[in-house]
């Protein structure tokens, strides 16, 4: 591990913005130790982006890979900071700074006392349901299993609900062209959508004996964070989103023949036993601006529910919260409330900045969406991408001057905390290759597995 400055940063978590740090690092001069909990550093990517985005997933991992490889930063895989080792221990190994990049992947939970019960029992929640559909194909896989139900539905309404949507479509209709007879790879299905491929099958949704999905969410279809709303957006601005967002729903509805109920909040649930068997639902309306609750309630009964109310960060020992949210004391830096060198990035952090406002609200992206409302789920994620990036490179830029203002570290300091790593990465059986350890321990994928690319 090169060492140029004397000074060495530990970041907890890999991903986008954690391999982004390290590499902003990197460029100045200053050394990093990067633990990640999984074997592998790509986060949401890996997790929680749907498998049949192929190409997107294998560009944004090769840019990590090459980050990661830069000869003064120190991968420490498979290490869970509260689990494996504590806050407090790295920051006694004398580090002259912590970063948490452990970014937004604990679902934010349904606000009904008791619902959690049913997890697994007619509930699941969608970073759980994603990441399990991700990896169920691979030979051997023994993660929490999952099941997809027809005539489910799903609690939400930002485009990661629309994964969910789509996953619980396509499964269910190849599960039911399975029991017909007819053979569908996912990745046809997902291209061509579920009314081209039943017109080419001279099929249809009820000759399956499927009714779809639905998806419940608590404002109206216009109100959907499926494009941008800029804070400064006029009366004329905003009522060309709300027509954008009505329009990339409808696309997707019309690709893969899902139903949307919007304007309703659950707020009781149903059960029998130890399942979940419903829920029930609050009317809410706009009245003079103001949105609430009406006197109208709705029982919905289903065999499966979703919630995909949106993420929130990590939860960590040793790490004040306020809320959802982790406890920041200086929004400009992320300095995490209560300590003095650990600092908090990526989604974990409060406030909006000009780099949001440029990359996210650009025109030419909404162009974009408005051209082809098949590329809003990876024009989304690449705008979330380059966010992720430049908020990362940003913060290290005003970390620099907090960082110079301790002491660089001996080289025999340096050399301790270097074996101490070491000795993690050996327990974990990670000798220092990177290629080799990414090549031993990338998941077989699906689109090899139908190719008969699998040895």
């Amino acid at each position: 591990m090169g060492q140029q400055s004397g000074y060495l940063v530990a970041i907890i978590g890999g991903g986008i913005s954690g391999s982004e740090a390290a590499m902003q690092l990197s460029l100045r001069g200053i050394s990093s130790i990067l633990f990640e909990q999984s074997h592998l550093p790509y986060g949401k990517i890996e997790e929680g982006l749907p498998k049949w985005h192929i190409k997107l997933r294998d560009q944004e991992e090769r840019k990590i890979d090459e980050k990661l490889k830069r000869s003064n930063i120190c991968f420490v895989p498979g290490t869970s900071v509260g689990k494996d080792i504590s806050l407090k221990q790295i920051l006694d190994w004398g580090v002259n700074a912590v970063l948490l990049a452990i970014g937004a992947g604990r679902d934010r939970r349904l606000n009904l006392p008791g619902i959690d019960d049913f997890i697994g029992k007619g509930l699941y929640y969608q970073n759980e349901f994603v990441s399990w559909f991700n990896q169920k194909h691979e030979p051997g896989f023994r993660g929490p299993e999952c099941r997809v139900a027809d005539d489910a539905l799903v609690i939400g309404g930002g485009l990661a609900s629309l994964d969910v949507v789509k996953i619980l479509m396509l499964e269910t209709v190849i599960e039911a062209l399975d029991k017909a007879g007819i053979e569908m790879d996912l990745f046809t299905l997902e291209r061509e959508g579920l009314p081209i491929v039943f017109k080419k099958l001279k099929v249809s949704l009820s000759e399956l004996g499927l009714k779809g999905c639905t998806l419940y969410y608590r404002r109206r279809i216009s109100d959907m964070p499926l494009s941008p709303m800029p804070d400064n957006a006029g009366q004329a601005r905003k009522e060309k989103i709300y027509l954008l967002r009505q329009r990339i729903l409808e696309n997707y509805r019309q690709k893969y023949l899902f139903q949307v109920q919007p304007c309703y909040s659950p707020v009781e649930y149903i059960s029998e036993g130890n399942v979940l068997q419903g829920l029930v639902f609050q009317k809410n309306e706009i009245q003079k601006g103001t949105w609430r609750s009406t006197e109208e309630r709705k029982r919905v009964l289903s065999p499966l529910f979703i919630s995909s109310v949106g993420s929130v960060p990590e939860l960590l020992p040793e790490v004040p919260m306020e809320g959802n949210l982790l406890a920041i004391e200086d929004l400009q830096t992320g300095k995490l409330a209560g300590f003095d060198n650990v600092f908090v990035m990526g989604n974990a952090v409060t406030g909006r900045g000009n780099i949001r406002e440029s990359l996210v609200h650009s025109r030419e992206i909404t162009k974009r969406i408005m051209n082809s409302h098949l590329q809003v789920e990876e024009e989304e994620f690449e705008k979330w991408v380059n966010l992720e990036e430049a908020q990362s490179a940003q913060k290290i830029e005003q970390l620099i001057p907090e960082l110079h203002q301790g002491k660089p570290l001996s080289q025999p300091k340096i050399d301790e905390i270097l074996a101490r790593v070491r000795t993690l990465q050996e327990y974990r059986g990670y000798r220092g290759d990177y290629d080799l350890w990414i090549r031993e321990h990338l998941p077989i994928r699906l689109e090899s597995l139908l190719a008969g690319n699998v040895g």
